[in-house]
Protein backbone atom coordinates (compact mmCIF):
# COMPACT_ATOMS: atom_id res chain seq x y z
CA UNK A 1 0.00 0.00 0.00
CA UNK A 2 1.34 3.36 -0.97
CA UNK A 3 1.22 6.69 1.09
CA UNK A 4 -0.07 9.62 -0.83
CA UNK A 5 2.33 12.51 0.35
CA UNK A 6 -0.19 14.90 2.22
CA UNK A 7 0.59 18.76 1.36
CA UNK A 8 0.68 21.05 4.15
CA UNK A 9 0.20 24.76 4.38
CA UNK A 10 3.80 25.71 4.23
CA UNK A 11 3.86 24.81 0.44
CA UNK A 12 1.62 27.46 -0.18
CA UNK A 13 2.90 30.02 2.37
CA UNK A 14 6.57 28.91 0.87
CA UNK A 15 5.62 30.22 -2.27
CA UNK A 16 3.69 33.01 -1.02
CA UNK A 17 6.92 34.36 0.38
CA UNK A 18 8.45 34.35 -2.51
CA UNK A 19 6.11 35.39 -4.96
CA UNK A 20 4.24 38.80 -5.98
CA UNK A 21 1.34 39.31 -3.76
CA UNK A 22 -1.32 39.11 -5.96
CA UNK A 23 -4.16 39.88 -3.54
CA UNK A 24 -4.33 43.26 -3.94
CA UNK A 25 -4.64 43.13 -7.73
CA UNK A 26 -7.19 40.48 -7.32
CA UNK A 27 -9.17 42.98 -5.10
CA UNK A 28 -9.60 45.44 -7.33
CA UNK A 29 -10.50 43.30 -10.14
CA UNK A 30 -13.44 42.26 -7.76
CA UNK A 31 -14.53 45.64 -7.20
CA UNK A 32 -14.53 46.52 -10.53
CA UNK A 33 -16.14 43.76 -12.07
CA UNK A 34 -18.28 42.48 -9.57
CA UNK A 35 -17.32 38.62 -9.88
CA UNK A 36 -17.32 35.64 -7.84
CA UNK A 37 -16.75 32.51 -9.51
CA UNK A 38 -13.33 32.76 -11.06
CA UNK A 39 -11.08 29.89 -12.68
CA UNK A 40 -6.86 30.42 -12.29
CA UNK A 41 -4.91 29.69 -15.12
CA UNK A 42 -1.44 28.85 -14.55
CA UNK A 43 -1.92 29.52 -10.57
CA UNK A 44 1.16 27.22 -9.65
CA UNK A 45 0.59 27.70 -5.83
CA UNK A 46 -0.73 31.02 -5.77
CA UNK A 47 -3.81 30.42 -3.64
CA UNK A 48 -4.73 34.41 -3.07
CA UNK A 49 -7.14 34.50 -5.32
CA UNK A 50 -9.63 32.48 -2.57
CA UNK A 51 -8.99 34.95 -0.29
CA UNK A 52 -10.63 37.23 -2.47
CA UNK A 53 -13.43 35.06 -4.54
CA UNK A 54 -15.27 32.69 -2.53
CA UNK A 55 -15.63 30.03 -5.33
CA UNK A 56 -11.99 29.74 -7.50
CA UNK A 57 -11.00 27.06 -9.92
CA UNK A 58 -7.51 26.70 -10.42
CA UNK A 59 -5.84 24.82 -13.38
CA UNK A 60 -2.18 23.73 -13.85
CA UNK A 61 0.06 20.97 -15.17
CA UNK A 62 3.08 21.77 -12.66
CA UNK A 63 3.22 19.13 -10.60
CA UNK A 64 4.41 20.84 -7.27
CA UNK A 65 0.83 22.40 -7.85
CA UNK A 66 -0.76 18.99 -8.39
CA UNK A 67 0.71 17.48 -5.10
CA UNK A 68 -0.16 20.42 -2.85
CA UNK A 69 -3.61 20.77 -4.50
CA UNK A 70 -4.27 16.49 -3.91
CA UNK A 71 -6.10 17.32 -0.56
CA UNK A 72 -7.17 21.41 -0.53
CA UNK A 73 -6.83 21.25 3.43
CA UNK A 74 -4.14 23.49 3.54
CA UNK A 75 -5.43 25.50 0.59
CA UNK A 76 -8.86 26.26 2.29
CA UNK A 77 -6.70 27.15 5.65
CA UNK A 78 -5.60 29.92 4.29
CA UNK A 79 -7.98 31.18 2.33
CA UNK A 80 -10.44 30.88 5.34
CA UNK A 81 -7.41 32.94 7.66
CA UNK A 82 -7.38 35.54 4.93
CA UNK A 83 -10.68 35.94 3.08
CA UNK A 84 -12.74 39.15 2.91
CA UNK A 85 -15.77 37.61 2.09
CA UNK A 86 -18.28 35.42 3.75
CA UNK A 87 -19.32 32.13 3.66
CA UNK A 88 -16.57 28.61 3.03
CA UNK A 89 -14.41 29.39 0.36
CA UNK A 90 -14.82 26.59 -2.14
CA UNK A 91 -11.40 25.55 -3.92
CA UNK A 92 -10.93 22.88 -6.61
CA UNK A 93 -7.55 22.01 -8.73
CA UNK A 94 -7.73 20.61 -12.15
CA UNK A 95 -4.40 19.99 -13.46
CA UNK A 96 -3.54 19.63 -17.51
CA UNK A 97 -2.57 22.39 -20.03
CA UNK A 98 -5.10 25.62 -19.44
CA UNK A 99 -6.17 25.27 -23.34
CA UNK A 100 -7.68 21.58 -22.90
CA UNK A 101 -9.35 22.08 -19.16
CA UNK A 102 -10.98 25.33 -20.12
CA UNK A 103 -12.72 23.65 -23.05
CA UNK A 104 -14.19 21.04 -20.92
CA UNK A 105 -15.76 23.23 -18.43
CA UNK A 106 -19.10 23.52 -18.41
CA UNK A 107 -20.16 26.79 -21.28
CA UNK A 108 -20.81 30.16 -19.68
CA UNK A 109 -20.56 29.01 -16.13
CA UNK A 110 -17.50 31.12 -14.77
CA UNK A 111 -17.71 35.55 -14.04
CA UNK A 112 -13.62 35.71 -14.72
CA UNK A 113 -10.70 33.92 -16.07
CA UNK A 114 -7.61 34.86 -14.83
CA UNK A 115 -4.37 34.86 -17.50
CA UNK A 116 -1.43 36.32 -16.02
CA UNK A 117 0.89 33.61 -17.44
CA UNK A 118 -0.54 31.50 -19.68
CA UNK A 119 -0.41 33.64 -22.80
CA UNK A 120 -3.62 34.51 -24.95
CA UNK A 121 -6.73 32.37 -23.72
CA UNK A 122 -9.18 34.44 -24.69
CA UNK A 123 -10.52 32.31 -27.38
CA UNK A 124 -10.44 29.17 -24.84
CA UNK A 125 -11.79 31.44 -22.18
CA UNK A 126 -14.93 32.74 -23.91
CA UNK A 127 -16.41 28.82 -23.98
CA UNK A 128 -16.46 28.96 -20.17
CA UNK A 129 -17.24 32.93 -19.43
CA UNK A 130 -20.51 33.72 -18.55
CA UNK A 131 -22.04 36.10 -21.16
CA UNK A 132 -20.51 39.63 -20.01
CA UNK A 133 -17.64 37.63 -18.59
CA UNK A 134 -14.13 38.69 -17.50
CA UNK A 135 -10.61 38.39 -18.17
CA UNK A 136 -7.64 39.20 -16.30
CA UNK A 137 -4.60 39.01 -18.32
CA UNK A 138 -1.09 39.30 -18.47
CA UNK A 139 -1.04 40.60 -21.98
CA UNK A 140 -2.75 43.18 -23.93
CA UNK A 141 -3.86 40.15 -26.48
CA UNK A 142 -6.74 38.20 -25.35
CA UNK A 143 -7.23 37.03 -28.94
CA UNK A 144 -11.25 38.19 -30.24
CA UNK A 145 -14.56 39.07 -28.64
CA UNK A 146 -12.80 41.24 -25.66
CA UNK A 147 -13.01 44.83 -25.20
CA UNK A 148 -10.02 46.39 -22.85
CA UNK A 149 -11.66 48.11 -19.94
CA UNK A 150 -9.10 48.73 -17.34
CA UNK A 151 -5.37 48.59 -16.53
CA UNK A 152 -3.95 46.99 -12.84
CA UNK A 153 -1.01 49.08 -12.11
CA UNK A 154 1.24 48.84 -9.50
CA UNK A 155 3.45 51.36 -7.95
CA UNK A 156 5.55 51.21 -4.47
CA UNK A 157 3.86 47.60 -3.72
CA UNK A 158 0.30 48.91 -4.43
CA UNK A 159 -2.04 47.93 -7.16
CA UNK A 160 -4.49 50.02 -8.61
CA UNK A 161 -7.26 50.11 -11.57
CA UNK A 162 -7.35 52.13 -13.95
CA UNK A 163 -10.06 52.84 -16.49
CA UNK A 164 -8.52 55.71 -18.54
CA UNK A 165 -5.22 55.94 -20.28
CA UNK A 166 -5.27 52.42 -21.28
CA UNK A 167 -1.98 52.66 -23.58
CA UNK A 168 0.10 52.08 -20.98
CA UNK A 169 2.13 49.26 -19.77
CA UNK A 170 0.56 47.29 -16.57
CA UNK A 171 0.65 44.35 -14.23
CA UNK A 172 -2.55 43.15 -15.36
CA UNK A 173 -5.01 44.08 -18.28
CA UNK A 174 -9.47 43.44 -17.52
CA UNK A 175 -10.88 42.77 -20.73
CA UNK A 176 -14.56 42.26 -20.80
CA UNK A 177 -16.28 39.82 -23.34
CA UNK A 178 -18.30 41.22 -26.18
CA UNK A 179 -21.65 40.10 -25.94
Amino acid sequence: MSRRATPSTRTFTDHLGAATDRAGMFAAVAAHTGTRRVVYTVSSLDVTASYVWPDVTYVDTDQRARTAFADTASAMRLADQNKTYEGEPRIRFLGGEYDRVLGALPVASWDLVISLHGGPVGENAARCLKPGGWLLAGTREPGEGYRLDALVLLAKKKYRLVTEGLDRAAAGYVFQREA
